[in-house]
C-alpha cells in the first residue's frame, strides 16, 4: 500500500497509520516495540486518549510522508511538568555530569527549559524597551526572509497538506522524503513517544529540550561527551546529536554518523541528528541518507532563514517513523500561512546564495571582534560559543548595556553570541567589550 492511503489500526489504544513498509503482525501490533524501526506507541500513563480518527485518502505526492487525518480527544491527568534533577555544579569545570540533568541555566523548577530570545525576560530584570535592545541571545539568522504577501484564504481555510511544501523542502534538504511539523521542538517532544522504555544517550551539552522531553516520557537518558560516543553506542537504544552542536559548534562527519545509525539499527535502535543550524555546511548533512533504518533528521526553517516565528521544520526518517509521528502530531499541523512562506523561502536560490555569503562574512567578523576580548570561540556562521569560567560577570555587564546573549552559567559555562544585525550594532558590541576590558 503505497504512503499516504491509510488504512485502520490500533497499537497500544492509539489510531495509527499503516503504509507499505510497516509490519502489521506479530510483535509489533502488540506494541512491543519489537520491529525492524524501533516503534512503539508509547504514550506516558498520565495521558489518557480516546480514538477518534478520519482516514481520507489522496493521490500525494510521492515525498509526502501521509495525508490520513488523526483527531485525538486527549485527557491530561498529571499535576504538571516532570521537574529535572539539579546538577551539583561543584564539579563543573571537569565537564563531568553529576546528576542526570541538563545544565540547569536551561531548567527551571517546574521542569521547563529556559531559552534564548527571551528578551522580556530581560527587560523586566534591567529595564528599557524593546528597541533600547540588542539581542544576540539565539543564533538566529538577524535578516529575515522577506515573507510574501498572504492570499486571504490562507486566514481562513484549514490548512489542508500542500505537496508543494514537502517537494520544495525535500529539494532544498536533498532528501528523499520528509514529514512537515511545527517547528522541529514538535518533533522533539513527539518521538520519545513512540519507542518503548529505551536507554538513550545524548551528546552534551548541547539543546536541553533532547534530555528533558526523553526523561519526561520515562526513558533512561545519559549525558556523554562527543568523546564518550564510541563507548556508549553499543550500551544504548538511542543516540541524540545535534550537528553542528548547539551551543558549541561541535561538528561530526556524515560517515560517522551514518556507521553509528547502522550499528543502533542492527539493534532496533535510532541515531536522532538535530541539524537545526546545518543550512550554512550542507556537507555536514544526512538528510539525504534519511530513509536508512535507524536515522532520524531533524531540520529547521527557523534559524537560517531568521523565521523562528513560523515554526515550520522537518523530519527525515523510514516511512514507518514518519507515518506514525504524522498520526501522534494530528491534523492541521502546519498553517496556512506557514506552508505559502515556506515554499516561497525554500525554493528562493538567489536569496539563499545571497544569504549564505553574507552570514559567512558575518561569522566571520564575529569571531574576529570576540577574538580581541576573549578566549577562544567556536560555533557556527550563526552563532560563535565562548567558555568561560565566569560567564556571569560578562552577562551581566553586557545585559546593563542592554546586550542579551545566552548565558550557560552551571555545566557548560559559557555564552553564546549570535551575529548584530546592523552596523551601529556591530559598534555598540565592540564598545561595550572594551568597556568589560577595562572595568567600565
Amino acid at each position: 500500500m503505497a504512503i499516504g492511503v491509510a488504512r485502520r489500526g490500533l497499537v497500544g489504544g492509539l489510531a495509527v497509520v499503516r503504509g507499505h513498509h510497516a509490519r502489521d503482525g506479530g510483535k509489533q501490533a502488540r506494541g512491543t516495540g519489537d520491529n525492524n524501526d524501533g516503534i512503539t506507541e508509547n504514550r506516558p500513563a498520565k495521558y489518557r486518549c480516546a480514538k477518534h480518527t478520519d482516514y481520507t485518502d489522496h493521490a500525494p505526492s510521492p515525498r509526502v510522508a501521509s495525508h490520513a487525518t488523526h483527531r485525538y480527544a486527549c485527557k491530561y491527568s498529571g499535576s504538571g511538568p516532570v521537574t529535572a534533577h539539579r546538577i551539583n555544579t561543584e564539579n563543573s569545570g571537569t565537564g563531568a555530569k553529576t546528576s542526570p540533568a541538563t545544565d540547569i541555566s536551561e531548567i527551571t523548577g517546574t521542569g521547563v527549559v529556559t531559552h534564548g530570545g527571551n528578551l522580556r525576560q530581560a527587560i523586566a530584570q534591567y529595564g528599557g524597551d524593546p528597541a533600547d535592545w540588542m539581542d544576540l541571545s539565539t543564533g538566529i539568522n538577524p535578516h529575515a526572509y522577506p515573507a510574501p504577501p498572504i492570499a486571504a484564504d490562507a486566514w481562513h481555510r484549514l490548512p489542508e497538506p500542500d505537496a508543494r511544501l514537502v517537494d520544495a523542502a525535500c529539494a532544498y534538504y536533498r532528501a528523499p522524503v520528509l514529514l512537515p511539523v511545527a517547528g522541529t521542538q514538535a518533533a522533539i517532544q513527539a518521538l520519545p513517544r513512540l519507542r518503548a522504555h529505551s536507554r538513550v544517550a545524548i551528546v552534551s551539552p548541547t539543546y536541553a529540550e533532547h534530555a528533558l522531553r526523553w526523561r519526561e516520557a520515562a526513558h533512561a537518558v545519559t549525558e556523554i561527551s562527543p568523546a564518550d560516543i564510541d563507548i556508549h553506542i553499543d550500551h544504548c537504544d538511542v543516540l541524540v546529536i545535534c550537528n553542528p552542536n548547539n551551543p558549541t559548534g561541535h561538528r561530526t562527519t556524515p560517515d560517522l554518523l551514518l556507521a553509528w545509525s547502522q550499528r543502533l539499527a542492527s539493534r532496533n535502535g535510532w541515531l536522532v541528528v538535530d541539524e537545526a543550524f546545518g543550512d550554512m555546511e550542507p556537507a555536514l548533512s544526512v538528510a539525504a541518507h534519511c530513509q536508512q533504518p535507524g536515522l532520524i533528521v531533524l531540520r529547521s526553517v527557523g534559524k537560517f532563514f531568521g523565521l523562528a516565528g513560523l515554526r515550520l521544520g522537518f523530519v527525515g526518517a523510514v516511512p514507518v517513523v514518519l507515518e506514525r509521528l504524522a498520526a501522534l502530531l494530528g491534523p492541521w499541523a502546519i498553517s496556512g500561512p506557514a506552508q505559502q512562506v515556506g515554499v516561497a523561502a525554500l525554493s528562493d536560490d538567489a536569496w539563499q546564495r545571497d544569504m549564505r555569503a553574507r552570514l559567512a562574512d558575518d561569522g566571520l567578523r564575529l569571531r574576529q571582534l570576540l577574538a580581541q576580548y576573549l578566549p577562544a570561540t567556536s560555533g557556527t556562521d550563526l552563532f560563535q560559543w565562548c567558555a568561560a569560567p565566569v560567564p556571569t560577570a560578562l552577562h551581566e555587564h553586557l545585559a546593563r548595556h542592554h546586550i542579551w546573549v545566552r548565558l550557560f552559567p552551571n555545566a557548560a559555562r559559557g555564552l553564546r553570541w549570535g551575529l548584530p544585525a546592523a552596523k551601529s550594532d556591530w559598534a555598540r558590541l565592540d564598545l561595550s567589550l572594551a568597556g568589560f576590558q577595562i572595568g567600565a
